[in-house]
């Protein structure tokens, strides 16, 4: 496929998503388009290359090795596509496209970080942009950064990979919780100790799994999530203990249903980044959402929150400098 034409670059675009759903079922529902139409969409794509580009059936989809090639190019293409269309965008006089944003959970009502204000500033400054928004753990985040699937990311990033640039935002209050029931939950500060925390049964985030099981001590944990809500439903339970954001915990501890084991000790902050890809920046979208981003982020210097706008509580976390703000 020397020359790309307007119905091959479709083709490409169902097929990459195929991948990235898993099959044509997940496809469908990501493209809402018929199971016969992205059927017909791969047929054409696997006629035009000469080669069969997946297995799929009752053993499952998976990618053959001629798949596997044309995937990472095609990636690779459509993300270049894209990025021309979102540099060129403002020549038309009006930016319009779609801006593809990744947050982790748990961001909906924290104070501290006002992506709705965020969000309806720029859907102000851009409303004929379209705004496609996941929420995913870092680790994904990442991945579909660097793969294009992603224009922005935001949340907590500690591994920082190669090829993306992250614009630090403010540090998060995290806490160590129990829940009604645990043994430790009805004891008073006297009788509270670092050892019988450490005792307990520990629910551990995978993507922070070996930072949780450093901070606290523990040689293994006693169970693994992969987002806020599960991990607050196992210290519900009553049997484990586990971190949470203290906003995000903060209604069930007014209303008795967790306590905050030992704040001065296990207390800690941690940093959250605006992620994109190096060279992104200069795309129209990137720069107006990053814009807005930086006007919310500079009221927010000067008013009562400003303190959770700086890293603070984390020696080890370096201090970014502030990326200059797109005219």
């Amino acid at each position: 496929m020397t020359q790309v034409s307007g119905s091959e670059l479709r083709n490409l675009r169902v097929f990459t998503t195929i991948v990235r759903a898993g099959g044509i079922a997940g496809a469908q529902l990501a493209l809402n388009l018929s199971q016969s139409t992205v059927s017909t969409h791969l047929a054409a794509l696997e006629r035009r290359m000469g080669v069969r580009l997946c297995h799929r059936g009752r053993g499952g989809f998976r990618l053959t090795e001629a798949g596997q090639v044309v995937y990472d190019a095609a990636s690779e293409l459509l993300s270049a596509a894209e990025h021309f269309r979102a540099r060129t965008a403002s020549l038309q006089g009006s930016i319009s496209g779609a801006l593809r944003i990744g947050i982790v959970d748990a961001t909906v009502g924290n104070p501290y970080l006002p992506l709705q204000a965020i969000i309806r500033r720029f859907g102000a400054n851009a409303p004929e942009v379209l705004l496609d928004v996941v929420v995913a753990d870092p680790v994904e985040l990442e991945q579909q950064l660097l793969s294009g699937q992603r224009d922005i990311g935001i949340g907590v990033f500690y591994q920082q990979a190669k090829g993306l640039n992250y614009e630090p935002l403010y540090a998060e209050e995290q806490e160590l919780y129990c829940g009604p029931g645990h043994p430790l939950f009805g004891l008073s500060g006297r009788e509270m100790t670092v050892e019988r925390v450490r005792a307990s049964p520990f629910v551990a985030r995978s993507y922070m799994h070996r930072l949780d099981m450093e901070r606290l001590g523990y040689s293994k944990a006693a169970a693994t999530v992969q987002c806020m809500e599960a991990q607050a439903t196992l210290i519900l339970t009553g049997r484990y203990v586990g971190y949470l954001p203290s906003h995000y915990a903060q209604t069930w501890v007014d209303t008795g249903q967790m306590r905050a084991l030992l704040p001065k000790r296990f207390r800690y902050h941690s940093p959250f980044f605006a992620a994109y890809r190096r060279g992104a920046e200069d795309g129209i979208l990137l720069q107006v959402f990053l814009r807005d981003l930086d006007a919310e982020r500079t009221s927010a210097d000067s008013g009562p929150l400003a303190r959770h706008w700086r890293f603070r509580g984390e020696a080890s976390v370096p201090r970014l400098r502030r990326r200059r703000r797109a005219g």
